[in-house]
């Protein structure tokens, strides 16, 4: 949003506050997301010279003295936390230690992220090079829309990739599929006036036609990919959220839990995760108080850095933590057993490594949904766009499952029953 903003009040003429949301973006942001903005800031650099300079100094500086003083307070040490991104990302080569992708990966992704309007960002550089030999001159204007582009090649030449890398150019993808547009439709009537010279008025104006043609073809491939996509998004993944609700309204929140606190062993309920540990959505899918209910980690084969809650408040935020490494080597501390685990959420696979706790004695299926199995849906196309009934023929699912234990929980239906035979058992006496 930053960034938007920057080129905003950049083709505003307000060069200032351009640079200002500059700042912001990098400093507060992601410090390598400055090759994006690079254009902008040579070409302010290049114009206004010293006054660029002390804007740049000043809007640093009302941005990194305040969050050195909101770090301070949190962590008890002054740190620079924009220079701590840049050390381990870039000094280090650490970021590898997370998984590497193949240099297409963004391609891709782009792609599902944006479909028709990505492709037509990557075809402006080709047909601004067509237009600028078809009208014969040179405009240097056009230079600001090399940020992306930049900021594509530098992510795709790294090993370790991320969607949400792309996040911070997302505006500037619009703005030059835009741009693109712009310039097919003023080729478009250029052709048309050069057919209309040759005294081909009927063929002349058919070709202003299909402007609107092209427009209304565009902004309909839009929308049925990206329904598509958001439709495949829904039905494919929306098992984990929908089993993760369950257990807080009907299990924990105002469920059995709620009903019947004394149906529990423990003073803590642990909701425990294996191999779908990244999976958690947050601890708002967890009830109040945060000291009863807490998330456990099941050892499975993932065999990296499991997160780690905070010490309590108020030290938590500046107390350094046991068993923690830079290396994204596993440390045992995580680990909880799984029979002191109340529930267990997990994704089952025809063939996994872990034990299938569904099946498992002394646990029962509370709520179990479909979730995609992409491994077994070979049909890239079908994965990423929902085509009614096709899609659900040729894509595989496996279980997502809710899973209560026995032994350790009993819903307030049991308690109730336990308290109806006691009382009769008073009675009988």
């Amino acid at each position: 949003y930053s960034f938007a903003m920057a080129f905003g009040k950049w083709f505003s003429g307000d060069d200032k506050m351009a640079v200002f949301f500059a700042a912001l973006g990098v400093l507060l942001g992601w410090p390598f997301s400055a090759i994006i903005i690079l254009p902008m800031g040579l070409f302010i650099l290049y114009r206004r010279r010293n006054t660029a300079v002390k804007w740049a100094v000043v809007s640093a500086a009302s941005i990194i003295i305040p969050s050195m003083i909101v770090d301070y307070l949190y962590y008890h040490k002054i740190i620079l936390a924009v220079w701590n991104i840049v050390k381990y990302n870039a000094a280090g080569g650490d970021s590898v230690l997370y998984g590497v992708e193949p240099f297409y990966f963004y391609l891709l992704n782009g792609f599902l992220n944006f479909n028709v309007v990505f492709l037509l960002m990557l075809c402006l550089p080709f047909l601004l090079v067509v237009y600028m030999l078809l009208e014969g001159k040179r405009d240097k204007t056009y230079i600001f829309l090399a940020g992306p582009y930049l900021w594509l090649f530098f992510l795709s030449l790294l090993p370790h990739k991320e969607e949400r890398f792309l996040f911070p150019a997302y505006p500037m993808f619009c703005l030059c599929a835009a741009v693109c547009i712009y310039l097919i439709f003023k080729l478009t009537l250029r052709a048309s006036e050069k057919v209309q010279s040759f005294g081909w008025k009927t063929l002349a104006k058919y070709i202003k036609k299909t402007i609107w043609l092209m427009a209304g073809a565009i902004g309909l491939i839009f929308v049925v990919f990206s329904v598509t996509r958001a439709a495949s998004t829904y039905f494919n993944y929306h098992g984990a959220i929908d089993v993760w609700t369950h257990l807080h309204d009907h299990e924990l929140g105002s469920g059995n839990l709620a009903l019947s606190p004394h149906s529990i062993k423990g003073s803590v309920v642990n909701v425990c995760v294996g191999k779908e540990w990244y999976r958690f959505p947050s601890h708002f899918f967890m009830p109040d108080p945060s000291s009863k209910f807490k998330l456990g980690f099941v050892k499975s084969s993932f065999d990296g850095i499991l997160p780690k809650y905070y010490a309590p408040y108020p030290n938590g935020t500046w107390e350094i933590p046991t068993s923690m490494n830079d290396r994204n080597k596993e440390e045992f501390d995580r680990y909880i057993e799984i029979e002191k685990c109340h529930y267990m959420v997990d994704l089952e696979f025809e063939e996994q490594a872990e034990p299938k706790y569904s099946k498992k004695e002394g646990w029962e299926v509370v709520m179990s949904m479909p979730f995609l199995d992409a491994k077994n849906s070979p049909n890239r196309f079908l994965r990423a766009f929902w085509i009614p009934v096709v899609s659900n023929k040729y894509n595989n699912f496996n279980q997502y499952y809710l899973l209560r234990n026995k032994r350790l929980v009993r819903t307030a239906e049991e308690v109730e029953e336990e308290k109806l035979e006691l009382i009769k058992r008073r009675k009988k006496n």
